[in-house]
């Protein structure tokens, strides 16, 4: 019978011992949801503002704080509104990033007509870049290879159009550009050159420096 006793003596002390822990965090836990119901319920700030708009505040009693009463004679305002949680954005809303410009380049205008190669030595089966301006360009404007020792209706097939970069004219007259060119398979090798001609013409208007060109 005193061995039962002792066992629920010890029971109880535990049960009294436990609530004893518990109650402060209980009551420390209510105080922060009575703090956080608080605090939401609380009126955020209103402004009125605004051309013609004039505000006075009137009191409401004890501890029901004050109201403003605004009158107009302007049908455009300004409302601001102020959140007793703070600011949810900085001023001016939600800053977004505005991508920047970048600045397109203008070409230089022509002022000669030229015509160049981006090598000085290459060889037959390889693509070159042949590069030109020409200041009053035809559709029909056009590009040989010649050995230098030649005279310009010795082209030997070796020729394009500026507007198109082949042996078919294109659309519309061009002033400025590049065109790939492969040196024809067979080139006997020497020394070369391009030449730019006017509108289907043996008229030159400029000669490339020398490429030397070797047996592909």
């Amino acid at each position: 019978m005193s061995e039962k006793l002792t066992k629920k003596n010890v029971i109880t002390l535990l049960v009294i011992g436990i609530t004893l822990m518990v109650i402060p965090f209980s009551v420390k836990l209510a105080q922060e949801q009575q703090f956080l119901k608080s605090f939401a319920s609380q009126q955020g700030e209103i402004k009125f503002s605004g051309e013609g708009v004039d505000c006075k505040n009137e009191g409401q009693g004890q501890g029901q704080g004050q109201t403003n009463n605004c009158t107009t004679t302007n049908t455009k305002i300004e409302i601001e509104l102020v959140s007793p949680l703070g600011d949810a954005a900085p001023p001016g809303g939600i800053v977004t990033p505005q991508p920047s410009s970048v600045p397109t380049a203008t070409p230089a205008p022509v002022t000669s007509n030229t015509i160049t190669v981006n090598t000085t030595s290459s060889q037959a089966g390889q693509e070159i870049s042949v590069s030109w301006t020409m200041l009053n360009p035809e559709i029909k404007d056009w590009a040989g290879l010649y050995a230098i020792i030649n005279e310009d209706e010795a082209h030997g097939g070796k020729w394009f159009y500026t507007s198109s970069c082949t042996r078919s004219a294109g659309g519309a007259a061009k002033n400025r550009g590049t065109c790939n060119y492969t040196i024809p398979q067979g080139t006997t090798p020497g020394q070369y050159q391009f030449r730019l001609f006017y509108n289907d013409d043996f008229t030159r208007a400029a000669v490339s420096s020398n490429i030397e060109i070797t047996g592909g």
